[in-house]
């Protein structure tokens, strides 16, 4: 018999259950293409690449309310570094920025979800 490890997540977060090379499981919705994962929520996000991504693509992360602490970034298959002047920009709205491949950003999301932090994060599909 197996012992489940799962922690458990506070009610009404967000939970990503399983990522692919086109999306996402999170809850029991699935996602195709980028999106936005916050605390109660999940948007779509209409970004080719995340070389395009810009600030006002984050824009629910900086109303968020209570104030989301840390925004991950995952993007694709490897990690891709923001650059400087946007990485900048974010902070100056609030959260710190953690840029990292999908698969760890989805295994880091669920962690803090389940310590209760008030994380966020912009995930682009595992292919991408």
């Amino acid at each position: 018999m197996a012992t489940d490890i799962s922690p458990p997540i506070p009610a009404g977060r967000s939970f990503i259950r399983s990522y692919n090379a086109r999306g996402f499981v999170i809850g029991d919705q699935s996602h195709v293409g980028p999106v936005l994962v916050l605390p109660d929520r999940v948007l779509p996000v209409v970004l080719e690449a995340i070389a395009d991504l810009r600030l006002e693509h984050l824009e629910p992360v900086f109303i968020a309310r209570p104030a989301i602490e840390v925004l991950l970034v995952g993007s694709g298959s490897t990690m891709v570094m923001l650059g400087r002047e946007l990485r900048t920009a974010i902070r100056g709205r609030g959260p710190t920025v953690d840029p990292m491949a999908t698969p760890a950003a989805c295994r880091t999301l669920n962690v803090l979800m389940a310590e209760d932090r008030r994380v966020a994060a912009l995930l682009f599909p595992a292919g991408a």
